[in-house]
């Protein structure tokens, strides 16, 4: 089950190190969540799920962390797959204990449905504890050869430039309730090769996953297969990861490029047809991709996005668009493109108390706040058991301050509230009377008086102005790592 092979690399130890010291102090250029600050003494977690690549990484660092100033701790996950599982934790266990490095077992269970398949799935587990890890840092051991199989996967899959940038040296993952968790991987520049020969000269062995030899597997049919005969024919094929760092750096031009388009379309979450009208269909697809990704979308097939985009730069005669993408919709109505993520179920239309001791309400796709206030929103005393939120129906009136009663219909028209928000609004009635609508304001019979206290409403919609990036744990959708 371990392995180990003769030769000698001694200075790899320090030139890990100082990649990844390079990237520690390096911003990711692509992502929109602030960085974390580092600690004065940071921690780092290294990966370490027993093989070849993640010992050598971990063994490095060890080596070189008292110098540097570095706390480092490994973090091996269980996914109970394979029957000698417990006996890599073991492993794990042992080497930590000799290096002198902490280590953190989590055992993952993975579901029975797996419609991304095995790999993904259990990708998907692993970076769900990462995403849980309180460290300054993690580290992970994709190396050189790894890279090149990334590019090579991501180029028969059809991606584009970003797949084809393969992994990045340093991105964020966002940690619910925590600072973003940089993400590095000081390995890119190493190849397997090296790093069998580093570990053989120090004499550690690792462990060799069983499944890592199945060519059912896209990754290992490419690592056994593929590579090894593009190789024989073409030597140069062992320097893949080459391109992908030429292709990361167009990638950041076109971020680059993106981020000036942006700044001139978007007010907020949403973007202005005019300023899209004067892009080119290549520089105006580049503006969506990066406006859909910030905003934790989907990126759409090639075709799907040049029809989205064709639709908005030459809109129908009524200058409305509803393009849809799995729980995503963009919609361009008087000018304005909104991007609402909307999940596939339909708005709750319950009739739910309004007290505000109950507060937060779901509703719909949002959910419905507020507070309390003296002399300001509606009359607490109405917030009682007469309370109700509804749905729009049709036909209701109502009447607002030193105005006469209108139809709510020519309220919301005049207010510039786009159709589709209308029917989801939570319209607060108190008894037979409308009290509240989001975007209108009050009834004049429902204010509370200036020396009573009153109930601030507000209603927050699950637009993708407040979310923030997709909570997908993989660098590219097409990416097999």
């Amino acid at each position: 089950m371990a392995a180990s092979r003769n030769s000698r690399s001694p200075d790899l130890p320090r030139r890990i190190a100082d990649r990844l010291a390079r990237l520690l102090a390096a911003a990711d250029p692509h992502s929109v969540l602030p960085a974390s600050p580092l600690s004065t003494t940071p921690v780092l977690a290294v990966g370490l799920s027993g093989g070849r690549d993640s010992v050598a990484l971990l063994a490095a660092l060890a080596a070189q962390a008292p110098a540097r100033g570095w706390r480092l701790q490994a973090v091996h996950v269980h996914h109970g797959l394979s029957p000698h599982a417990d006996a890599w934790a073991a492993f794990c266990g042992d080497l930590c204990a000799r290096l002198g490095v902490p280590l953190q077992v989590h055992r993952v269970s993975l579901p029975e449905a797996r419609p991304a398949g095995l790999e993904a799935t259990a990708r998907a587990a692993r970076y769900q504890v990462f995403a849980g890890l309180t460290a300054d840092a993690l580290i992970l051991a994709h190396h050189r050869d790894d890279q090149a199989e990334t590019l090579l996967f991501n180029l028969l899959r059809g991606s584009g430039l970003r797949g084809l940038a393969a992994m990045p040296g340093r991105r964020l993952l966002p940690r619910p309730g925590h600072g973003p968790l940089p993400l590095l991987r000081p390995l890119l520049e190493t190849s397997r090769a090296e790093l069998e020969a580093w570990l053989a000269a120090e004499g550690l062995g690792w462990i060799e996953d069983e499944s890592n030899g199945d060519r059912a597997y896209a990754r290992n049919f490419l690592r056994h297969e593929a590579l090894p005969l593009l190789q024989s024919r073409f030597p140069a094929a062992a320097s893949l990861g080459r391109a992908a760092v030429l292709a990361g750096e167009a990638e950041d031009l076109l971020e680059e490029l993106a981020a000036q388009d942006l700044a001139k379309a978007a007010v907020g979450s949403r973007l202005q047809q005019a300023a899209l009208a004067g892009l080119s269909s290549a520089r105006g697809r580049n503006l969506l991709r990066c406006w859909l990704r910030r905003h934790g979308a989907p990126m759409p097939e090639a075709r799907a996005l040049a029809e989205l985009w064709q639709q908005l730069a030459c809109p129908r005669p009524d200058g409305q668009v509803e393009w849809r993408c799995s729980e995503w919709v963009v919609r361009l109505w008087r000018g304005t493109v909104f991007l609402d993520h909307e999940p596939l179920q339909p708005p709750s239309s319950l009739a739910e108390p309004a007290g505000p001791f109950v507060m937060p309400v779901p509703w719909a796709f949002g959910s419905i706040g507020g507070r309390e206030a003296i002399g300001q929103g509606v009359a607490l005393a109405l917030c009682g058991e007469a309370a109700r939120f509804r749905l729009r129906q049709g036909g209701e009136t109502m009447q607002l301050p030193g105005r006469p009663r209108r139809p709510l219909k020519k309220l919301l028209q005049e207010a510039d509230i786009p159709p589709w928000q209308r029917q989801r609004l939570p319209l607060l009635w108190v008894g037979q009377t409308l009290a509240w609508v989001p975007g209108i304001g009050i009834a004049a019979d429902c204010l509370a008086r200036a020396d009573a206290p009153g109930w601030l409403p507000e209603w927050r919609p699950a637009e993708s102005a407040s979310l923030s990036l997709s909570p997908l744990p993989c660098d590219d959708p097409d990416a097999p790592y």
